[in-house]
């Protein structure tokens, strides 16, 4: 055996025993419970969506997958949890703009590094925002509601329940020229109780309010999508109500820790998008007025970098500073 065969078959056998150990590592994983935390309370429209999707991922992957919530900080508990968590695959995070943009912007000290600090593993959705009033605010449209705030300034109290729903807020309060004070809360589940008692008079929050648009308890003035959303067509856009488009977007996307093995992004990378492909699944994210986004994990990737500066470019505008 010449010494130039013998070096190739050298090779030859380290590459089939490296892929035999992908192999390997691709059949163990999982082998026991997966779970995701969301940096929302129970009850908002991202914890429905994230349990929609973790039943049919459960199936996928062969084992349970199990949602646990972490609100606060501006997701900021839940992100930090998983990048310091074990790269196993294991604990996953479904991050939204909130933690993953506004969070590191809106601190001197960044708690994490957005880009790099975690492993993605694919986007799930975009999400439309609405802007809701209680029933008995004397306000049928995005008009009478500026109309309103002009003659009452200060009177009026905002909720927000996710750093879009703030930074939104100031740039409709900008645009329209009003005062108003925003209420900060945890999650929307808490927002909308208030809300609906008229602690506060208007809101800009997900889909999740839609059931209580419908029930009369509260009224949907606009949508903050660019176009009118098939769920209640007869709201129009900010657009077309003369204010002008919220420049960020909300949305929804998987991550794990950072140096997580290639393989064991791919095995959910692509257990994530088979499930968002099924119809109800969609159909569960279209009540929620979330539009299904799926990607690979290098186009989160991007898309995080994307939405970093553009978030820092509204915030700017906005008036926000990293404190």
């Amino acid at each position: 055996m010449t010494r130039m065969l013998a070096a190739h078959l050298f090779r030859a056998a380290v590459a089939a025993f490296a892929l035999s150990l992908s192999f390997t590592a691709w059949a163990d994983y999982p082998d026991h419970a997966i779970r995701i935390l969301v940096p929302f309370p129970a009850g908002g429209a991202s914890d429905v969506m994230a349990r929609a999707i973790a039943q049919p991922l459960s199936q996928a992957l062969g084992q349970p997958v199990v949602i646990e919530n972490k609100p606060g900080a501006d997701g900021v508990i839940a992100g930090e949890t998983v990048a310091n968590s074990p790269a196993d695959g294991y604990t996953l995070l479904m991050g939204a703009g909130t933690g993953m943009t506004y969070a590191p912007l809106a601190r001197l000290q960044p708690p994490y590094d957005p880009v790099n600090g975690f492993t993605p593993i694919g986007l799930v959705c975009d999400a439309a925002f609405f802007l809701y009033v209680h029933d008995g605010v004397p306000a049928r449209s995005v008009n009478e509601l500026i109309a309103l705030a002009h003659a009452r300034p200060g009177a009026l109290n905002h909720g927000s329940g996710t750093a879009f729903a703030t930074l939104a807020s100031l740039q409709f309060a900008r645009k329209a020229d009003i005062q108003m004070v925003n209420v900060p809360y945890k999650g929307e589940a808490p927002m909308f109780q208030d809300l609906m008692a008229g602690r506060i008079q208007f809101a800009i929050a997900s889909g999740g309010g839609l059931g209580f648009a419908k029930d009369g308890r509260v009224r949907v003035l606009a949508t903050t999508l660019p176009r009118r959303s098939t769920l209640v067509p007869e709201a129009p856009t900010l657009g077309e109500a003369g204010v002008g488009r919220v420049d960020v977007v909300p949305w929804l996307g998987l991550f794990g820790p950072p140096r997580m093995a290639p393989d064991t992004v791919e095995r959910i990378a692509r257990a994530l998008r088979t499930v968002l492909d099924r119809p109800d699944v969609r159909e569960q994210s279209e009540r929620l007025a979330f539009q299904i986004r799926p990607s690979s994990p290098q186009e989160l990737k991007a898309f995080v970098k994307d939405q970093l500066e553009t978030w820092h470019q509204a915030m700017d505008a906005a008036g926000i500073k990293p404190q």
